[in-house]
């Protein structure tokens, strides 16, 4: 009697990858580090996020709403921690720009709030060697969610006095009022850091028109 045929095995379904919004965009860019196995801040990497980010700009998904599933909500701001946050300027009538949501690495706490670097303020290839030089980066070199950021309060401080004594980094360096945030902190998570800062976030508004340019 002749046996019958093993059923063939049933094939796992396959995680299926969000193609839209933020979580896409986080999700398609940790499966093109796994593909091609480059360093998570790799000038590689770093071009395929920039397309992907401009289209995801396009799409008019770069809003407030899409920035809260990258961190958690606060209202206790710390030295070393990156933040974003709506802001409305105490003087804002007579600067010649101002940036409405900023995304800010924090280095110093004031009485009246804090000083900080506004990645916005800064071109690609700046922001890049500093996220670097935050990161603290594991023997492999494929990213993974074990990679850290440890960024102490000495770490940001001697980040910020850096940067403060750059000719063309220091306009990034800004200082903060806490009675004019205009939105809840969202202390974003370390896992996202290195993306985040190259999202085009940034709302900028213009007093004097000689002050537009290309922040990239």
């Amino acid at each position: 009697m002749a046996t019958k045929p093993k059923a063939p095995p049933k094939e796992t379904p396959q995680k299926k990858i969000p193609t839209t919004g933020i979580n896409g965009l986080v999700a398609q860019f940790k499966e093109w580090n796994k593909k091609y196995a480059h360093s998570y801040l790799s000038k590689q990497a770093l071009n395929w996020f920039k397309r992907h980010a401009e289209a995801f700009v396009k799409k008019r998904e770069a809003t407030w709403s899409k920035v809260t599933p990258l961190g958690e909500v606060t209202n206790r701001p710390m030295v070393g921690k990156l933040y974003m946050y709506k802001y409305d300027p105490k003087h804002k009538d007579t600067l010649p720009l101002y940036d409405i949501m900023p995304i800010v690495l924090i280095t110093k706490m004031n009485e009246d709030g804090w000083t900080g670097i506004n990645f916005h303020y800064m071109p690609t290839i700046a922001r890049l060697k500093i996220m670097a030089g935050l990161y603290d980066i594991q023997s492999n070199t494929v990213w993974t969610e074990k990679k850290k950021i440890n960024v102490s309060w000495s770490t940001a401080s001697a980040i910020g006095q850096a940067v403060g004594k750059h000719e063309i980094l220091s306009q990034s360096v800004k200082q903060y009022l806490a009675n004019h945030v205009a939105s809840p902190l969202v202390a974003i998570s370390p896992k996202h850091w290195s993306m985040i800062i190259f999202l085009p976030f940034q709302r900028f508004k213009y007093n004097d028109i000689s002050a537009q340019r290309d922040w990239h």
